[in-house]
């Protein structure tokens, strides 16, 4: 696990694909934006609570010009919706930092519910994931 790996915890993560959902566990370190971060955001997307996290895998980023969902993330009963996932290699720490926006409840109510009870392992690395910053 290493000095960085014991700030990270077990969280859910919600993949969609073509078969449908399906619910992984991924150990990350789950932060709020700062608030220099939430200032350089455009005035409309400062409302929708963000969270960023760190973690050894990317994850897949939404691209409505793609029509690609995002990966979700399950944090404090809520769900997150990744929108940038990219590779920070700069020091010998590398991992991938990714960004998250609330997912609002206009989504189907089945989609909202908590994840499954027993995790499946995470898909393979360099799966459906696409870097987006």
């Amino acid at each position: 696990m290493g000095i960085v790996g014991m700030f990270r915890r077990p969280i859910w993560i919600r993949r969609w694909g073509a078969d449908g959902r399906h619910d992984f566990q991924m150990r990350l370190n789950v932060q709020p934006l700062r608030a220099d971060e939430l200032q350089a955001l455009p005035e409309g997307l400062r409302q929708t609570k963000r969270l960023k996290a760190w973690g050894p895998s990317l994850l897949t980023a939404a691209d409505q010009s793609m029509q690609q969902r995002g990966d979700w993330m399950y944090y404090c009963g809520r769900w997150y919706e990744c929108v940038s996932s990219i590779r920070w290699d700069h020091t010998p720490l590398g991992h991938y930092e990714s960004e998250f926006c609330q997912v609002d409840g206009s989504i189907a109510a089945s989609n909202l519910e908590p994840p499954t009870a027993s995790p499946a392992p995470p898909p393979q690395e360099g799966g459906t994931a696409g870097d987006s910053s």
